[in-house]
């Protein structure tokens, strides 16, 4: 459904690792890595990046592809009303009639689609060499970086940390297994000679290896130029010392990517699967795929078909054509083989109108907000949910209807019991004609049998409007819904971010200016605290036992001077220096504090609903088979865990779920977990069935930032612990500080009454 698209911070994080690595000392014999490969991935990341602006503007805003043909985009496009060539049976638009829409049902969402959905052909057929161009372009920067990472030996889809505990445990493994005396036989081999004698990473190189040989042979036989003795050749250095997961095991810690770098790489192959799925539902919309054929009447031609033509040019070029057979035979007519293919047209209009007026009201003003950052308008994340729920609608349909298409015949073949006659009429197509009502004749093959040896074909079941239409929807869905959640994420980080740079530079201007105020005499503090208090009452560690009164005049202070307090003299322009200093550190703490907030509840909202699938599903395959057996059991392990720590519960873990189930049951919740029954449940899946995370795409980045707002919210709360202290009645850091202070206060005062009126 939705996936993690990257960014240009994934390219530079990419490009420099990249570049970092080729820099290093002794990788250049292990990976045979050239300065050429930086701007190889800079160059395939940029295209990546590239396509993937370009096609955001066309799902959300209908901007075409090809900027340049921007006046063209009309129903009659350039002359041409068809994609195919004149004459065909499969026309993408009906000759002299501009395309029409479907009629909207809904009053609330009447015309809010764009041109590239209510009129897909005609919007998209001026941008097909565009299209073309981009998904050639996907495939080559896919086929790019994989091909990298497989000379690297999988370094970037590789955990290394998992794979060292694999084989540290197949080591241990095996050395239980042998005997005792071969254990003092045992030497461990140096890593380079490993590395040196090591086969080829994959089993396909060693075949190609085996085979090359033969089958240069065999060419040269063929040709005549096979030489009597033939030197015999030693492996190439490339397949020698192909890098294996052994080569990784090699490397330091420091050389190896990071798990940033990693994500980095497959966001980017996740971005070209996801974009070339969708140019695939476009070209095969556009090229008339499964497409239903024009109806009328078309004239036979008597020429000869062109396998005739290919017959006679190589009977020309073998041996003189018999020129005067065909004289001869000129009065009579020509013969040709007319291939006829049944169709079977089922109308599913009902079914693409009601997912297409769904698809309409996400277009809605009122179901958009509008990002100041990329300056368009993006899905609410209100409305993310009910978009998943249509893209599942639509990936059934569509699974049914193709389940349908590909039974349709094996339904008719596989019913042995139908006469020849039966089976032509429901759709297995016979070449020879059978009398209705005949009895079969036991000795001739069955339906099944007789199509398949004939080459008859059944017939073929085509849909209106047809698959590659409710395919591209449902695609175009898919990259909406990404689009509007990476987005949508990417711009609450950036929001966030900017706003702690902000505040960490009010933090330095307010830790200056804090500095800067004045400060209670010492020698006036001190006698009066140790002459009025002492010890006689016990106050609370690290508090101060008196209080500040500010006063403006050396004659108020006597009168102050009573209790726990304490007058300060002070001028009128350091009270406003020292109220203005307050003032400024109340400022910063309600931004780190609101800060601090609103970052922690929108990670945890967006953990919720803006969910996408897992990274490491698409490049499950690209690591070494040794890799993958270590990943597996490293699964293996996290199960057999799960299920351990399941079971050890035993009935206290019972008894606490049926404690939350009962609690939910009382505060009337919508739904009960599973969890809470003590029934594990399996992880969230999309409407392809492949499994979804449980962050959302830019969860890293702000739990990162995360840590950085709560370092400074430390920071922060320190410096008002410590002006508390040096302004002690006078300074608190909030008002739940100043309440607490007073009810403190009333507390000793009822304190000290008590021990005064004991007996």
């Amino acid at each position: 459904m939705a996936v993690i698209y990257p960014s240009e911070e994934d390219e530079s994080v990419l490009v420099g690792f990249t570049e970092f690595f080729t820099q290093q000392e002794g990788v250049h014999a292990l990976f045979r890595v050239t300065e050429q490969d930086v701007q190889t991935v800079r160059s395939a990341c940029s295209s990546v990046l590239a396509h993937l602006s370009t096609t955001s503007r066309l799902i959300l805003a209908s901007v075409p592809l090809n900027q340049a043909e921007t006046t063209s985009l009309v129903a009659g496009n350039n002359g041409r009303d068809t994609v195919y060539q004149i004459g065909s049976v499969y026309p993408h638009v009906l000759q002299h009639s501009t395309p029409t829409g479907y009629n909207i049902t809904l009053s609330e969402s009447a015309d809010a689609a764009p041109p590239l959905l209510h009129h897909p052909k005609s919007f998209l057929v001026s941008q097909l060499d565009a299209i073309d161009f981009m998904a050639a372009e996907l495939e080559s920067a896919k086929d790019t970086l994989l091909s990298l990472n497989a000379r690297y030996a999988y370094l970037w889809t590789t955990n290394v940390d998992e794979l060292r505990r694999y084989i540290a445990q197949e080591e241990r493994r095996q050395k239980m297994q042998q005997p005792l005396w071969k254990h003092a036989q045992m030497r461990a081999a140096p890593i380079e000679e490993e590395i040196q004698k090591m086969p080829p990473h994959s089993p396909k190189d060693e075949m190609g290896l085996r085979d090359a040989a033969p089958q240069q042979g065999d060419a040269q036989r063929i040709a005549g130029r096979v030489p009597e003795d033939p030197p015999a050749e030693a492996p190439s250095e490339s397949s020698a010392l192909a890098p294996t997961y052994r080569t990784l095991l090699a490397l330091d810690a420091s050389q190896l990517p990071s798990k940033q770098v990693q994500r980095s790489f497959v966001k980017f192959i996740q971005a070209c699967l996801s974009l070339l799925e969708w140019t695939d539902s476009v070209l095969g919309l556009l090229s008339g795929r499964d497409d239903i054929p024009k109806a009328g009447t078309f004239e036979v031609s008597t020429q000869r078909g062109l396998s005739q033509r290919k017959v006679d040019t190589v009977r020309q070029a073998s041996e003189p054509s018999p020129t005067n057979q065909a004289t001869t035979s000129a009065g009579r007519p020509g013969t040709k083989t007319v291939r006829v293919l049944r169709y079977e047209i089922r109308d599913v209009s009902h079914i693409y109108d009601m997912l297409y007026q769904q698809a309409e009201c996400f277009y809605l003003t009122e179901y958009a907000l509008y990002d100041t950052r990329i300056k368009q308008r993006l899905l609410h994340p209100s409305y993310y949910y009910a978009l998943r729920n249509l893209i599942e609608d639509a990936t059934t349909e569509i699974t049914r209807l193709e389940h349908i298409a590909a039974s349709r015949a094996e339904l008719v073949r596989d019913d042995a019991r139908l006469s020849p006659f039966d089976a032509y009429r429901r759709g297995a197509f016979i070449p020879y004609p059978e009398i209705p009502g005949m009895v079969m004749d036991p000795s001739l093959p069955a339906a099944r049998d007789r199509v398949d040896m004939e080459g008859g074909e059944p017939t073929k079941v085509v849909f209106r409007p047809p698959l590659p239409q409710l395919a591209f929807l449902r695609n175009t869905l898919r990259v909406l819904l990404s689009i509007s959640i990476n987005e949508d994420d990417r711009t609450s980080f950036k929001s966030y971010e900017e706003l702690y740079q902000t505040l960490v530079e009010s933090a330095r201007d307010a830790v200056v200016r804090l500095q800067n105020l004045p400060k209670p005499p010492p020698l006036l503090l001190e006698p009066a605290a140790q002459s009025m208090f002492g010890n006689r009452i016990s106050r609370k560690a690290g508090r101060p036992c008196y209080e500040l009164v500010l006063v403006f005049e050396e004659s108020s202070a006597q009168e102050v001077r009573s209790g726990d307090k304490v007058a300060w003299v002070i001028s009128s322009e350091d009270c406003g220096r020292l109220r203005a200093g307050f003032e400024a550190y109340w400022e910063l703490r309600d931004g780190v504090h609101s800060l601090k907030q609103s970052l922690d509840k929108d990670i945890r909202r967006k953990d919720k609903t803006h969910r996408t699938r897992v990274l490491d599903a698409c490049v499950a395959r690209e690591k070494d088979p040794v890799a993958i057996m270590a990943l597996e059991r490293e699964r293996a392990l996290q199960d057999a865990e799960f299920r351990s720590r399941r079971e050890r519960g035993g009935w206290l873990g019972a008894a606490r779920a049926s404690l939350r189930s009962l609690a939910g049951i009382a505060t009337c919740k919508a739904e009960i977990q599973m969890e809470d029954l003590g029934i594990p449940t399996t992880p969230e899946r999309d409407d392809a069935g492949v499994d979804m995370t449980t962050t959302s795409p830019y969860h890293a980045e702000k739990t990162l930032l995360q840590e950085s707002v709560n370092r400074l919210w430390s920071a922060v709360e320190a410096h008002g612990v410590h002006m508390e202290h040096e302004y002690p009645g006078l300074f608190h850091r909030g008002e739940r500080q100043r309440w607490a202070r007073c009810v403190d206060s009333l507390i000793e005062k009822a304190n000290a009454v008590g021990v005064v009126f004991s007996p």
